[in-house]
């Protein structure tokens, strides 16, 4: 299990961050959780996805495109903790996510992600769209690399309503800084 320390603008309070990624054959199962060490107040998010695309059919696509290409589709389940009144909320949907190396050497690479969710309760939908363009500038000093990472999300409610947010990620071994509109977070991997 990855652990980490984060502490961001929004609640400035030092939280512990947990994650764990189990794969067999085409399910995928994540776990992302986030203990305030103040409040104790814990959040969290468990990810099923079932991959639907076969593993032959995925590199025969790969092929075709480019060797530098990759995709996935799935149907996914969630299950996540809200800090809010609410108990916990589930989702179901598909999710779909592609990467295009945009170099030679892997340095550098565009990744693409679309969810469409349904959540049961409140019976509405929730759609996201994820752009992200990453660096990688490798042995910044003799043991360290450095990567940067921008993106850009794009969320419609039920209603058709569009929200848009911007961040951009700078990462080194271990530590890293988050950078959005209206809040930030620094991380610590343990």
């Amino acid at each position: 299990m990855e652990t980490s320390l984060r502490y961001g603008s929004n609640d400035r309070q030092l939280s512990v961050a947990l994650r764990e990624k189990i794969v067999a054959n085409d399910v995928q199962f994540k776990f992302n959780g986030l203990l305030n060490t103040v409040t104790g107040q814990w959040q969290h998010r468990l990810a099923l996805h079932r991959f639907f695309l076969p593993n032959e059919g995925s590199r025969a696509l790969a092929r075709k495109c480019s060797k530098r290409f990759q995709h996935r589709a799935s149907f996914l389940t969630i299950l996540e903790s809200d800090p809010g009144p609410k108990a916990d909320i589930f989702r179901v949907g598909l999710h779909g996510r592609g990467r295009c190396e945009l170099d030679s050497t892997g340095d550098v690479w565009l990744k693409a992600e679309i969810n469409s969710m349904y959540e049961p309760r409140s019976q509405q939908f929730k759609h996201l769209g994820v752009a992200q363009v990453n660096r990688v500038f490798k042995s910044i000093t003799s043991n360290q690399d450095l990567k940067v990472s921008a993106e850009v999300r794009l969320e419609l409610d039920h209603r058709g309503n569009a929200k848009t947010e911007g961040a951009v990620t700078i990462r080194e071994n271990n530590w890293g800084i988050n950078l959005g509109r209206n809040n930030w977070f620094i991380t610590y991997d343990l």
